[in-house]
This record gives structure tokens, C-alpha cells and sequence, in this order.
């Protein structure tokens, strides 16, 4: 799309300075003005809409995995220091023989 010049802005209405200036400010602009585009039309590519959003998958699914893992842990170990406990212990293996339908075994 090209840019539209304001007709009240021009070098002539800019300060007086040196014309090298000038000419570098001009180009360090063109240079950020290129690279912004390069930029908005990578980010706007369909291309980076699917990587980013299978990157953001995948890292929802890992996370996910890990803080399940994390607190099955937790509640395992819980469980079973709870099972130590002599009234508690007691309570907590009738409740998952019952839930589970297992058969303590004889020894």
C-alpha cells in the first residue's frame, strides 16, 4: 500500500541541517518501515497462525500431563501415609475394596 505524502510536510519545512543527516535519518526510517512489514506480514501469515497455535497445543498438553502427574503423586503419597494411620488406615482400605471391588488377599 503506498504511503500518502502530507503536502504540509516536506524537507524544506524541516530544520535546517546537515543534508547527510537528513539522508541517514531517511534511511534508518525506511529501514525500520521495511523490516515492520516483513514482520506484520509473517505474523499475520497463516503458516505462523498454525505454528503458533500447535506450539501452544503441545505445550498445553505437556503442562497439562505434568501437573496431573504432579498431583496424583501428592494424592497417592497422602493416601498412603494416610493408610498408616491404625483407625484411618482401616477406613480408607474397606472404602477401596468396596469402591474397587477387590478381594483382600489371606495370607
Amino acid at each position: 500500500m503506498p504511503v500518502k505524502k502530507d503536502p504540509e510536510i516536506t524537507t524544506s519545512s524541516l530544520p535546517k541541517s546537515d543534508p547527510e543527516l537528513l539522508k541517514t535519518e531517511n534511511e534508518r526510517l525506511l529501514t525500520v518501515l521495511h523490516s515492520l512489514e516483513d514482520l506484520i506480514t509473517r505474523q499475520t501469515s497463516l503458516r505462523f497462525a498454525f505454528l503458533r497455535g500447535a506450539i501452544y497445543g503441545v505445550g498445553t498438553i505437556i503442562g497439562a500431563t505434568v501437573l496431573i502427574a504432579l498431583l496424583g503423586g501428592a494424592l497417592a503419597a497422602t493416601i498412603n501415609s494416610l493408610a498408616e494411620i491404625p483407625f484411618v488406615g482401616q477406613f480408607i482400605n474397606d472404602r477401596a475394596t468396596g469402591y474397587l471391588n477387590i478381594v483382600p488377599a489371606e495370607i
